[in-house]
């Protein structure tokens, strides 16, 4: 009895827990907000600070918004100010997928220390989603059902290999298109 007792409690939480999970309709899709990310705005979510972890806590958002075109010009003003390396990269998505994949990395220094943005652009028609410093966990729960998985998977696989300069990444045959530098 006691078993069956611990799996029905189990089963409730499951369900309160998927009952709570935050979805945002956009671009035709349900996308799953991950949990500790507090809408900001219509169209905005952000993690919470985490007060407990300060020093390894880093700010991430989900923004839904309009896509207004390639944004190459913005990025290459941004490398040439000298104190930047930029990375935008356009992925080969498959012909029957909806979306469009443009991934971009700057990497800069602040105070001594170095430290790499990393956004993941989804885009459909004249919308757009950026991810923008989620845990690749989070990402996939995020576009799970809607994005091509691979396409996020790729956005993760780039981010380890730039981590620390492009030269390698860009000498290799990574099979997407690069914007800029």
């Amino acid at each position: 009895m006691s078993l069956l007792k611990h799996l029905c409690v189990l089963s409730v939480l499951v369900f309160t827990a998927a009952c709570q999970a935050k979805s945002h309709n956009y671009m035709g899709c349900d996308w799953t907000i991950p949990s500790g990310f507090n809408q900001k705005a219509e169209h905005e979510y952000s993690n919470s600070v985490d007060e407990n972890d300060l020093e390894n806590w880093l700010p991430a958002s989900v923004m839904f918004t309009t896509y207004s075109g390639p944004q190459q010009e913005y990025y290459r003003n941004l490398a040439a100010s000298g104190d930047t390396d930029v990375l935008l990269l356009e992925h080969s998505a498959q012909p029957t997928d909806s979306f469009k994949y443009v991934s971009s990395f700057v990497h800069e220094e602040s105070f001594g220390t170095p430290f790499t943005v990393a956004e993941l652009s989804i885009i459909k028609d004249d919308k757009m989603l950026v991810i923008s410093g989620l845990s690749k966990a989070d990402a996939i729960a995020l576009t799970s059902g809607c994005a091509e998985f691979s396409q996020v998977e790729k956005h993760y696989e780039v981010l380890q290999q730039v981590k620390h300069g492009y030269k390698d990444f860009l000498n290799s045959a990574h099979g997407m298109r690069v914007l800029v530098p």
